[in-house]
């Protein structure tokens, strides 16, 4: 890419403004610019008056009235402060699912702890009955009475 092939943009502008140009020009100042008016109108003035008649009554055109509107307004209003509140509620529950959820995870623990406890103490027993010679009957909250392995008749 040399300096010599870059043209600016007015070099651009001398080298393409031949005839084609002024063809676009006319062509484009022979079509005058038309506007579309509404059904029933024969002019601007007439599409004008039609647009004020529908804004001055907007109910009989399907539009929305000022009470409309502050109805609608209130609406929205009333169910983003219950949309608020109900966020509010959700994270409230979801602050006591989560408490919950740690305390639960806490008693777990603490039974898990018991329950080797228990296994412990079971186990000191046990060796105490064989030093003493005699038997026991254990009780759990999952069975009946279960005898000890160690029991002597």
């Amino acid at each position: 890419m040399s300096s010599d092939t870059v043209e600016t943009a007015d070099e651009q502008t001398h080298h393409h403004s031949d005839g084609s140009d002024a063809e676009v020009d006319t062509d484009a100042a022979s079509d005058p610019l038309t506007i579309d008016l509404p059904d029933g109108t024969a002019n601007i003035a007439e599409a004008i008056r039609a647009n004020r008649d529908v804004l001055h009554n907007p109910s009989e055109n399907g539009l929305a009235a000022d009470e409309d509107i502050s109805h609608l307004s209130e609406a929205v209003g009333d169910l983003s402060q219950k949309l608020q509140q109900s966020k509010q509620k959700r994270q409230e529950a979801e602050a006591k699912r989560q408490e919950t959820e740690s305390r639960v995870d806490e008693l777990e623990m603490t039974v898990a702890h018991q329950q080797r406890q228990i296994q412990e103490l079971r186990s000191v027993v046990e060796s105490l009955m064989d030093i003493l010679g005699t038997s026991t009957e254990w009780e759990s909250f999952d069975s009946e009475a279960v005898d000890s392995e160690h029991a002597t008749e």
